[in-house]
């Protein structure tokens, strides 16, 4: 997925402020009918742009701007956040400070 532009920020990281990937794996059925049963890996791309940032994953009121991140979420099994050098800086309990 594009155009979320998923951004690291946790106060007090020397990482807060840079662009992340965001690899979710989690159940099927969050995103589709429920005879779709298994799991599906999202990548969420981050924006590799300067003038582009955290602006695409979220409304100006907090809420999460993509419906498939929205339902997902509920069903999340597993998370990698990764820098743009393929760092893994977090995981399932980091999620927040990309969200």
């Amino acid at each position: 997925m594009g155009h979320l532009h998923p951004t690291y920020s946790r106060r007090g990281s020397p990482l807060s402020g840079r662009p992340v990937w965001l690899l979710l794996r989690g159940q099927r059925l969050g995103l589709f009918e429920a005879s779709q049963q298994g799991e599906i890996e999202i990548y969420v791309v981050p924006s590799f742009n300067r003038e582009l940032s955290y602006a695409g994953f979220t409304s100006s009121k907090g809420r999460l701007i993509s419906p498939v991140i929205r339902r997902i979420l509920k069903g999340v099994q597993d998370v990698a956040i990764l820098t743009l050098d393929g760092e893994i800086i977090g995981g399932t309990d980091s999620l927040p400070y990309v969200l």
